[in-house]
Formats: C-alpha cells, sequence, structure tokens
C-alpha cells in the first residue's frame, strides 16, 4: 500500500510539475518575433518550435531580458541591433543561442553578429534528436532550458495573424505583451469578409 501511495505521489508530482512549465499564463514568442520584459511583469516566458530557426535570449542581471525567434529570412543586423536597444551599456548580459541545424549557418551569423558588436555568446543549447526545440526562459535566475509545448498562451486569431504577417515584411515584430507595448495585430475575423479589426498594445 505504501509503494502504491509513493507511486501515486511521484506521478501526481511529475504532472503538476509538467502543467506549471508550461501554462496559459506564460507569453509565448512567435517565429520572426521578440519580447521585452522583466521578473515583475512575467515569471517565465517561452517560444516553441525553434527546428532550423535559432532562439536568442539576452538576459540582464537587472532580471530583465529579451527573447526572439529568428528563421533564415530575418534581417540579423537590423534585428540585434533593435534587440541590443533594449539594455544600457552598464548592465551586464548573458546571451543564449538555442536551436539551429547542420552546418549552422544561421547560429553563427548571429555569433558573428554579435562578435562585432563586442558580445559574446555565453551558452549554446542545439537540437540533439534533430527535433523542434521548445526554449523557455526564468526571468528570476536567466536559466534558459527546454519543454514539453502543452497548451497555447495564444488565442488562434492571433497565432492565425503572426503566421500571416511573415510575407510582409523580414524583420523582428515586437510581441503584445512586452514593456511598453508591442506592434500591431492585424485580425481577420471573418476570413472570406474582408472584414479586419485591429489590436493596439
Amino acid at each position: 500500500m505504501r509503494c502504491l501511495l509513493l507511486l501515486i505521489l511521484f506521478t501526481y508530482s511529475s504532472l503538476s510539475f509538467a502543467i506549471d512549465a508550461d501554462n496559459v499564463d506564460i507569453p509565448e514568442v512567435y517565429q520572426r518575433e521578440y519580447i521585452h520584459t522583466d521578473y515583475k511583469k512575467h515569471k517565465f516566458v517561452q517560444t516553441y518550435g525553434v527546428f532550423t530557426c535559432v532562439a536568442v535570449i539576452i538576459y540582464s542581471d537587472s532580471k530583465r531580458a529579451v527573447l526572439a525567434h529568428f528563421d533564415a529570412s530575418t534581417k540579423i543586423d537590423r534585428s540585434i541591433d533593435q534587440l541590443l536597444s533594449n539594455f544600457s551599456a552598464q548592465e551586464s548580459l548573458t546571451i543564449t543561442l538555442a536551436g539551429g541545424q547542420t552546418p549552422f549557418k544561421l547560429e553563427e551569423q548571429l555569433r558573428a553578429n554579435l562578435r562585432e558588436k563586442g558580445y559574446k555568446v555565453s551558452k549554446t543549447i542545439r537540437n540533439k534528436k534533430n527535433d523542434a526545440l521548445s526554449i523557455m526562459l526564468n526571468l528570476d535566475n536567466g536559466e534558459v532550458f527546454e519543454y514539453s509545448e502543452r497548451v497555447s498562451s495564444t488565442d488562434w486569431k492571433v497565432s492565425r495573424a503572426k503566421i500571416d504577417r511573415l510575407k510582409f515584411e523580414k524583420r523582428l515584430y515586437r510581441h503584445e505583451l512586452s514593456i511598453g507595448g508591442g506592434d500591431y495585430i492585424e485580425i481577420l475575423e471573418q476570413p472570406n469578409e474582408g472584414q479586419f479589426n485591429f489590436l493596439n498594445f
């Protein structure tokens, strides 16, 4: 009976951890998008489906961070400048790259661009099983880790709009829950009626 109780407790605690590690309160960063936030605003931020893409995480000792999801079409130089502009020269930054695939061309381009600007990549997380990564950042301590994507915190209409806008520009879009707000998200309410609703964040 005691073994059965221990097994139930272990199963429950594992399930609880899995739910807590990915819940609907955690902002999701989409492809060619980034979020700028801090520990007061969000405890965690995440991005999923990082396969040939590369996630860039810049974490400050002030518990502020950006998490960006680059793809091969992203304008690297302009986008890195955009991310770094959220920090002051006095802040101590830790930079992590996650994802990419052999020959790691996108990762190397990002690394070289950061090096030219005087920054060093502290940590690299790569796909171990030729699988897409899901990456989460703990804003309390700067820990970057993999998680299993189970739930989505993004409404399907917003998801569709974020995917649709990738065809228009090759820049990083700013997530709507960023400090100071984000980019407009153009929501198509009825796909065949041509009516648009604008969310202003």
